[in-house]
């Protein structure tokens, strides 16, 4: 148990854990700029599904096709309402829900999910449950924090990835940890060194251009 958010981020988000994070976003936003520019996508109405497309590439890394090795969290896919699908990282110690946001200082739009995984950020070192066990002894457990990745796109590049802990009433932030680097890469010829990365970026491109049908049409 942690004493407070500041202690939580200090031992549970270590450069090692959160870099890994930060690639796919940034992989997602070069697959995303090139496959916007294809031709079938030069139309007025392409503002309808930019943001489908975005979430796409992001979502689609976290399947294990795409998926770095060695990723430091264990991902799992859970079925919302209307078959819906959202990704969730799982540690030990924390779990984390993604979401694009329009600003910054604000949470994501309140959900009942997010509110129960929020609550478990209550007092920051009180958070225990207890199990009676058969034999009558008592098991103290902890659930895992709650923490969100936002990130907000702005003239079709990241404005901010962050991971954001609310607090346990789901009413304000209580810690914000910046991922975006200072020096960032915006296009495949910047990665060039790295050809595994390079081929993941090129297939997934390559699969929303095949499939693109799925994001000509928004839907009422």
């Amino acid at each position: 148990m942690y004493n407070s958010s500041t202690e939580l981020v200090k031992y549970e988000f270590p450069k090692k854990i959160i870099s890994p994070i930060y690639k796919i976003f940034e992989n997602a936003n070069i697959v995303y700029q090139d496959v916007i520019e294809d031709e079938f996508f030069k139309s007025e109405y392409v503002t309808n599904v930019k943001g489908r497309i975005m979430s796409y590439a992001i979502y689609r890394q976290f399947d294990s096709l795409y998926l770095p090795k060695n990723f430091p969290f264990k991902v799992k896919s859970v079925t919302m309402s209307f078959q819906q699908k959202r990704v969730e990282l799982h540690r030990p110690n924390i779990i984390l829900t993604i979401a694009k946001v329009n600003s910054r200082n604000t949470l994501p739009t309140v959900s009942n999910y997010r509110k129960k995984y929020a609550s478990r950020n209550w007092g920051l070192g009180r958070q225990i449950y207890m199990d009676i066990l058969d034999n009558n002894r008592i098991k103290l457990n902890q659930e895992p924090y709650y923490g969100i990745i936002v990130y907000n796109i702005n003239n079709s590049s990241l404005e901010f990835v962050d991971i954001v802990i609310p607090d346990y009433k789901y009413e304000r932030i209580l810690e914000r940890i910046e991922l975006k680097p200072k020096f960032e890469v915006h296009k495949i010829e910047d990665i060039k060194d790295d050809e595994k990365r390079i081929l993941g970026i090129e297939n997934l491109k390559k699969e929303i251009l095949d499939s693109k049908i799925l994001f000509s049409d928004e839907g009422e």
